[in-house]
């Protein structure tokens, strides 16, 4: 591959073009690759000719995930073993730089470039602000998707999610102070110190554990990574830390619990109170919304209540559209369609393994849903065809923008979703979700 890559250039550019190979230098799987074996290929690209070495990892001074014993970080091996060859290409490094001190460490560490990647992504002007001097916190408010030109599925990209932060409660959240919980992991006793600012989670501190043991305190400090960039308990756990990274979920949760309580009672809330709607849904995805819509449009009282930092749920990655046959827009379009053709298409595309009653189900009332969006503001009136269709029966936004993003665009949803935030912040004070 690489010979060919020279081919082209040689064919097709000049001189000033450069190549480059960007590697993750392990898997955690077995078998999987393993250092020596990216020893050995970049060796291999360096004898026959290649720019510069892109070395992609979570962080720039991150130790080996398969051997955790081992603190020593993968730059410093890398260095170390390389041949006189290999020293000869230039070494980028990414992973976690966001302040000038990440990059300087880096530097420091023997890296030739650096590249940023999620700071700039949430501080566009990243450069400018790292000139002038300023010290940057991860995280993106979680209304300035469009005024940061992010793209919806890059927005509901896991790592970029992660960075979201809800800025919408104000600066009455939490009551700030450091929070000292003890929880249990499957073998250990903990003691966390959970430090609260009045709208983020501003430290996790193990004042209490195994800290001699390499492995559980790299863990732990993925978790507590994970936690202050979303700002919010509620991400996903580390792989191989399942026990350890609930207990310190369950930690940082018992601390905002804490602390929302406290301040309610400064503001003078009665903890004893009790709140009272007709309806209750659990979840913002899109079935959820829209149950909370049409109860709410049917006159009830409603809250919803959602554990993440945006709505919508996983409603919210979805990208491509939504099927129906039979619909007033392929009429519109003089799309020849029938339900019984897109029954069976379904039937083809599940090989065969579908529930026949819920897929029977889905065809007959696809039509409908589609029209309850289109009374509510949300006009999937694009269409298109997608993999296992043979007509267009794929309905979009015209713009072509994810069909998922615009579950919480009704008119009116800031109001309301500002206010389900306020009526669960309520609840939490009593009650942990």
């Amino acid at each position: 591959m690489l010979d060919i890559t020279h081919k082209m250039v040689r064919q097709y550019a000049d001189d000033a073009f450069i190549i480059g190979y960007r590697f993750s230098p392990e898997e955690m799987e077995v078998p999987g690759i393993r250092f020596d074996d990216t020893l050995y290929l970049l060796e291999k690209l360096a004898a026959r000719g290649v720019d510069y070495l892109h070395f992609s990892v979570g962080a720039t001074l991150r130790p080996s995930i398969v051997d955790t014993q081992d603190p020593t970080p993968l730059i410093e091996k890398y260095l170390a073993m390389r041949s006189d060859t290999l020293a000869q290409v230039p070494v980028m490094g990414v992973g976690g730089v966001v302040n000038a001190s990440d990059v300087n460490e880096a530097l420091d560490h023997g890296y030739d470039l650096i590249a940023v990647g999620r700071a700039t992504i949430a501080y566009p002007d990243w450069t400018d602000r790292i000139a002038a001097g300023e010290n940057l916190e991860l995280f993106m408010d979680s209304t300035q998707r469009e005024a940061l030109n992010i793209p919806e599925p890059l927005w509901r990209f896991s790592l970029v999610e992660a960075m979201i932060r809800d800025m919408s409660m104000g600066e009455s959240k939490f009551k700030p102070g450091t929070f000292v919980e003890k929880v249990q992991d499957d073998t250990n006793e903990l003691v966390i110190n959970v430090s609260l600012e009045t709208d983020r989670i501003a430290d996790i501190e193990l004042a209490s554990g195994p800290e001699d043991n390499v492995e559980f305190v790299t863990s732990f400090e993925e978790i507590r990574t994970r936690i202050l960039d979303a700002n919010t308990p509620h991400v996903d756990a580390i792989t191989g830390a399942t026990s350890q990274s609930e207990a310190v979920k369950k930690a940082v949760s018992k601390a905002m619990l804490k602390s929302s309580k406290a301040l309610a009672a400064e503001e003078g809330a009665d903890p004893n109170e009790t709140k009272s709607f007709d309806v209750v849904v659990i979840g913002s995805g899109g079935a959820g919304l829209a149950a909370a819509i049409q109860a709410h449009d049917e006159g009830a009282s409603v809250l919803i209540v959602e554990k993440m930092p945006t709505i919508g749920g996983n409603t919210i990655k979805a990208s491509a559209g939504m099927n129906a046959a039979e619909t007033r827009f392929q009429r519109v379009k003089g799309i020849q369609d029938s339900k019984a053709l897109f029954y069976k298409e379904t039937l083809k595309g599940g090989g065969n393994k579908n529930n026949p009653e819920l897929l029977h189900r889905f065809v007959e009332n696809a039509p409908e849903a589609i029209e309850w969006l289109a009374t509510r503001g949300i006009m999937l009136n694009d269409i298109t065809t997608t993999g296992g269709m043979s007509i267009d029966r794929t309905h979009r936004p015209k713009d072509g923008s994810a069909v998922g993003g615009l579950s919480d665009q009704r008119p009116g949803a800031q109001y309301q979703q500002t206010q389900y935030r306020r009526d669960a912040r309520h609840l939490r004070q009593r009650h942990p979700v």
